[in-house]
Formats: structure tokens, sequence, C-alpha cells
């Protein structure tokens, strides 16, 4: 069986760009941010993945690009 407890406050819920790893919501058009890749293909489709994701949830949009050792995303509308 489970324990009933009653007074225990809900969390607050973690929304878009409180805790978020990229800068994605200050950014404006043109501004860009690059992530070190070392050599790691995983670390380019995640930061695409997540520039993406985050371009739908804010209705903004990013493109990514590699260059050498880091992968630039900008923003562009």
């Amino acid at each position: 069986m489970f324990a009933i407890e009653k007074g225990i406050p809900v969390p607050a819920s973690r929304q878009f760009g409180t805790a978020t790893k990229y800068p994605f919501r200050s950014m404006d058009v043109g501004d860009s941010f690059a992530v070190p890749v070392n050599g790691d293909k995983k670390t380019q489709v995640r930061v695409a993945v997540s520039a993406r994701i985050a371009g739908k949830r804010v209705n903004k949009q990013f493109v990514t690009r590699r260059s050498g050792e880091v992968v630039r995303v900008w923003r562009v509308a």
C-alpha cells in the first residue's frame, strides 16, 4: 500500500528557458554562439536537434553549421 500524505506542495514546473544549456531564448536575429565538438559527431547532432526544438518552442528560427572543431548556431528569424 501507499501512504496518503497531505500538505505537500507541488514543485514548480520546469519551463523552457529556465535551465537550458544553450542561450536560444535570449538571442536576437544575427546572433550566434559556438559549441566545441571535440571530435564527437554526436555533439553536432545534439546541438542541431536542440536548436530545432527551441525554435519551435519560442517561435524563432535557428541554423547550425559545423566549421572545424565547433558547431555554430545562428538565429535567422
